[in-house]
């Protein structure tokens, strides 16, 4: 995974729709044993719970499509943080199984 400096083109288009904030920025990502180690510059914490679920899920289908089948493990500027799921627990490993009620409709 290469670090993001800014909102691609795709983010501008009128069918692509993000729960993450427009100024995240990814600091640092790699891939070890199909965990995705995923450091970003805030914590979606300061999201609404509704949108820090989406956004970790959309962290985690990602992740998962490039390589992470293990799943995300989310820092802030290094330090850890507890991923919230749809079920409302908190992990420090997020998975696709985990979001999956996520894709239904």
């Amino acid at each position: 995974m290469k670090s993001s400096s800014g909102p691609r083109r795709s983010r501008s288009l009128p069918a692509y729709a993000s729960d993450l904030p427009t100024n995240l920025l990814v600091l640092q990502a790699t891939v070890k044993d199909k965990v995705a180690y995923i450091d970003i510059s805030g914590s979606l914490a300061k999201l609404s719970r509704p949108k820090e679920i989406l956004a970790i899920g959309q962290l985690v289908f990602t992740a998962y499509y490039a390589g992470a089948k293990n799943g995300i493990e989310i820092s802030v500027a290094g330090t850890a943080q507890k991923l919230l799921l749809p079920d409302h627990t908190f992990v420090s490993i997020a998975t696709a199984k985990d979001c999956e009620t996520l894709l239904q409709p």
